[in-house]
């Protein structure tokens, strides 16, 4: 099966879309004609910086505009981020951000479906960058959908130390290698299992 018959690629049917999803998409789109109009000045301002050193920049802008990095956002080195091809990444990764302001993922993989599901009425007709989603974020949930990239780091992701969650069980923190209640004592293997992946599904892995 293709990716578009997976996940209606793009959205080109917007009635398969639901009365959420299709709000989402509205959304996103005007927070990214926003952050397009604001990127823009900015490197008019910038142009020196934006043209000697353009990852740099373009990491700065992002962080600033959004207040989460490029690679907090994406968390994944299967996708690369360079001085050699921020220029075509630039607008899908602001597409991505402007989404994910609204749609506030539990995990990275879930704001790259929406993307490749929403694209057209994000991004409208242009093309080239719908392209460059497809191969780029497409092709990585094709690679998490045979049980590698995406979804295998989820699934193998350690929370962070510090963590903590509260139960009927009692408050319980993630130490480095399990779950302890505030007298030390690890909880049962259910209540591992459960925070662990409760820990995930909310991004707070390491």
């Amino acid at each position: 099966m293709r990716l578009d018959e997976l996940f209606g690629l793009f959205g080109k049917d917007t009635n398969k879309l639901s009365a959420e999803e299709s709000a989402l998409g509205r959304k996103a789109k005007g927070m990214y004609g926003k952050s397009i109009a604001n990127f823009q000045k900015i490197m008019d301002q910038n142009a020196e910086a934006f043209d000697k050193q353009p990852l740099q920049a373009f990491n700065q802008w992002f962080e600033y505009y959004y207040d989460k990095s490029v690679a907090q956002t994406l968390k994944t080195k299967e996708i690369k981020i360079t001085d050699q091809n921020i220029d075509k990444m630039a607008k899908p990764l602001i597409a991505l951000a402007s989404l994910n302001y609204y749609l506030k993922p539990r995990t990275p993989v879930e704001g790259f479906e929406k993307l490749v599901k929403l694209g057209t009425m994000i991004l409208g007709n242009d093309k080239t960058i719908l392209k460059i989603v497809q191969d780029t974020f497409g092709k990585f949930l094709e690679k998490g959908a045979v049980g590698s990239g995406a979804n295998a780091k989820d699934t193998d992701a350690k929370p962070k130390k510090g963590t903590t969650y509260k139960t009927k069980e009692g408050t319980f923190t993630w130490l480095g290698a399990m779950w302890v209640n505030e007298k030390q004592q690890p909880g049962s293997k259910q209540v591992q299992a459960t925070l662990t992946q409760l820990a995930r599904d909310e991004g707070k892995t390491e």
